[in-house]
């Protein structure tokens, strides 16, 4: 069937890229990266919480059966 999707079961998330922008997919599209580095940095815990650290804590997220 043409344009469809078969779920793969892997969890996946969307970060922001921080900055501000707008006119997205547009040929006026922009992005300004003032502050972009938090971004980064919530998203990198954010990533560490779901997985889980040796040693500092356990993951958020359950694993999957194999």
């Amino acid at each position: 069937m043409q344009g469809h999707v078969e779920p793969l079961g892997i969890p996946a998330i969307i970060l922001s890229n921080g900055g501000e922008s707008g006119g997205w997919h547009s040929p006026g599209e922009w992005w300004k990266p003032d502050g972009a580095w938090k971004d980064a940095q919530i998203g990198l815990t954010t990533i560490l919480a779901l997985v889980g650290v040796q040693g500092m804590g356990e993951p958020l997220l359950q694993k999957r059966p194999r």
